[in-house]
């Protein structure tokens, strides 16, 4: 669903922006991670900035808004 649509706009992007980190979290296999970052919903879109969450945000995102995001 949302989450395979995900993947492929965050692989662009990380392939465009180097000044960027982008990481996915696979919550079935982390899910101790997703607990403790408070994920509720999948995908869940956050934003990390000198080691403090910034934005965080359940649903699916297009590239345009994850730019405007960045």
């Amino acid at each position: 669903g949302p989450c395979k649509m995900q993947g492929p706009i965050v692989d662009q992007l990380a392939g465009e922006r180097s000044d960027v980190k982008f990481c996915k979290l696979n919550v079935d296999n982390a899910p101790a991670v997703a607990m403790e970052l408070g994920i509720t919903s999948i995908p869940t879109i956050m934003v990390v900035k000198n080691g403090e969450i910034t934005y965080k945000q359940p649903g699916l995102m297009q590239k345009a808004q994850l730019e405007a995001l960045l």
